[in-house]
């Protein structure tokens, strides 16, 4: 596969891990009472998680923004970002499988899109830059 074509996968692939972080960022930090799993009980830890994870997500989508720019020139962003996103869907793959008294749809789909992501910009990021590029 082209190296182009490959900057237009990661380029979506990140771009679209930008806009669920900024749509998760925003729900979490402002709305987090919204964002608390049906049936459970709005305390003040679930208002300092979903914060927090709110705080985090925005950071990623900073991070996925600045990579974005200039993705070859950036290929240790890349690599923290793709581990962020496949350490988180691995440790809610745990959570809701094990862990969590219920887990909805839109937990195994945020699940999915985690993983998947991940392993796309594994797949896709040329790693090893092609001969004669400095």
């Amino acid at each position: 596969m082209k190296v182009s074509k490959r900057l237009n996968g990661i380029r979506a692939v990140l771009g679209f891990g930008l806009f669920l972080a900024l749509l998760y960022g925003i729900s979490y930090l402002l709305f987090p009472k919204f964002m608390t799993p049906a049936g459970e009980t709005f305390t003040n830890t679930l208002e300092v998680v979903s914060r927090e994870m709110g705080a985090l997500a925005l950071t990623w989508a900073v991070a996925a923004g600045i990579a974005l720019r200039d993705i070859l020139r950036n290929p240790g962003l890349v690599l923290a970002i793709a581990i962020t996103l496949g350490v988180l869907g691995v440790v809610m793959l745990y959570n809701h499988t094990f862990v969590a008294e219920t887990t909805i749809l839109a937990d195994w789909v945020t699940i999915a899109l985690l993983l998947i992501l991940f392993i796309a910009l594994l797949v896709l990021y040329p790693w090893r830059r092609p001969q004669g590029q400095h």
